[in-house]
């Protein structure tokens, strides 16, 4: 049997029950036929050859047939072929880049069928726990970026930076999603001794002293050694009645380098909202015009700004008495600290930082129609009304106790 050719077999025949031993009465004919579709095309010829099985009355001694038909070919669709997932990773083997390895289902490229080494991240940090920038690493003979595959395993890696000690490590992968490997890179340090003295150089006891601008506490005797990183290092001291000192020194990896600071003794002192002048400025009578005799007290406000490169904006105000004109007075204090606030900028302090208001005679520390009063109520102050040591999220904080300007 075929789509083009086929046999058959047929048996037919008849009876009643009431005949049913009568076999007169009980035909029975057998039929061999044939058919073929010439050429598979869509004309069938049928024949075929019968004769009496039995005695019966009406089967025939012999029967020939022979047809002819029409019977368009139907075509059937293609079957669909099965897909398999031989690696059994999820993904159809049609689709799987990779059938016959499973996909490892990492987070990374996961959508190939492929398995990736595991995704490793890299970051170095030095003793204290900060960042180590400017690095070179090679880790399993590949030369480090922040981000790599790699197998499964131990892979040695090298770390070398300018300022730092060269240091060896291993990275230890193990297989499945990202991970991360913090390798402390010590950075190279040397011996600092800061001493702080006075104008006969004797130390000063319990003087403070700053790294980088940065307090680092007390010096008992006046004298601190520690280890520090190399590189270019600004050492500071302070005490309570001296302006702050500092120096800036090169220090190289196992070097010992001595700072002997010489503090100025000063009446002017730094609080929390105001410089304390100590003092007070004189101006030549009705004028703008700074008396010499006031120049060390402004020096020493200079020399405060650039030490203390946290107090970020200063307000410079200025007061008259109550005698002459108001508008005159207006007018002289605020020329009068125009003029304060261009010497401090001549001794170097950044305009950026200072700030100029003239209030006359509308602000008297004190009442009254006298020599003292009016002395009094003559004066310049400094306010600060920022300071970056009050940051919040990054930014300057203004200074709680500071007047606001009218």
């Amino acid at each position: 049997m075929s789509e083009s050719f086929g046999t058959s077999l047929d048996i037919a025949g008849s009876f009643t029950y009431a005949n049913f031993a009568n076999p007169a009465a009980a035909p029975v004919e057998g039929i061999l036929g044939a058919w073929t579709r010439p050429g598979a095309g869509d004309l069938v010829v049928r024949g075929g050859v019968g004769t009496a099985l039995t005695g019966g009355i009406g089967a025939p001694t012999a029967r020939v047939l022979f047809a002819l038909g029409y019977e368009p070919t139907v075509k059937k669709a293609p079957a669909e072929p099965v897909i398999l997932d031989s690696d059994n990773d999820g993904l159809l083997d049609n689709v799987d880049a990779c059938p016959d390895k499973p996909e490892d289902m990492d987070s990374y490229k996961d959508d190939d069928g492929c398995p990736e080494a595991t995704v490793v991240t890299f970051r170095f940090v030095d003793q204290d726990g900060q960042p180590a920038t400017g690095l070179g690493f090679t880790v399993a003979e590949m030369q480090g970026a922040s981000s790599m595959e790699l197998p499964a395993g131990d892979h040695p890696m090298t770390i070398t930076g300018d300022g730092f000690a060269p240091t060896a490590g291993v990275a230890k992968v193990v297989e499945g999603p990202p991970i991360e490997i913090v390798q402390t890179v010590p950075y190279l340090t040397g011996t600092i001794i800061v001493e702080a003295v006075d104008a006969k150089g004797k130390r000063i006891p319990d003087a403070s002293w700053l790294l980088n601008d940065k307090a680092k506490g007390k010096m008992p005797e006046g004298k601190v050694e520690t280890l520090v990183r190399v590189g270019q290092v600004k050492v500071g001291a302070e005490a309570e009645g001296y302006l702050r000192g500092s120096k800036t020194v090169e220090l190289k990896s196992g070097d010992t380098v001595t700072v002997v600071l010489d503090l100025k003794p000063t009446k002017t002192k730094v609080q929390a909202a105001n410089i304390d002048l100590g003092g007070s400025v004189f101006f030549e009578t009705n004028k703008d015009i700074i008396k010499p005799e006031s120049f060390k007290l402004l020096d020493e406000v200079a020399s405060i700004m650039k030490e203390h490169p946290e107090l970020k904006l200063v307000r410079i105000e200025g007061h008259t008495d109550s005698r002459g004109d108001d508008a005159f007075n207006m007018d002289l204090s605020q020329r009068r600290t125009e003029a304060v606030r261009t010497y401090l900028i001549s001794k170097g302090v950044e305009a950026n930082r200072l700030e100029a208001k003239g209030y006359g005679e509308t602000k008297p520390l004190v009442t009254g129609n006298n020599e003292a009063a009016w002395a009094k109520n003559r004066r310049v102050d400094f306010f600060i009304v920022e300071r970056t040591d009050m940051a919040v999220d990054g930014q300057p904080k203004p200074v709680e106790g500071a007047p606001k300007p009218q």
